[in-house]
């Protein structure tokens, strides 16, 4: 199991050797005492951007294909 260091996004302090796979990414701040998620444990979701041109390209490809 990995140990991370993570800074607490409330005070700033950093704390150290924390095993977030246990608690499935949360945390206690060791000098504020704030729990907060670390949500980047967890792989990140790409949402595409299209432009007004590929929407409507994609668009015609679905009309055409019904």
């Amino acid at each position: 199991m990995k140990a991370y260091d993570i800074k607490c996004p409330v005070c700033g302090t950093v704390n150290h050797s924390l095993f977030l796979q246990e608690t499935d990414g949360w945390m206690e701040c060791e000098n504020c005492g704030t729990e907060s998620r670390v949500l980047t444990l967890r792989p990140l979701r790409v949402i595409p951007h299209y432009t007004t041109e590929q929407l409507s390209v994609i668009g015609r490809r679905i009309v055409a294909n019904l």
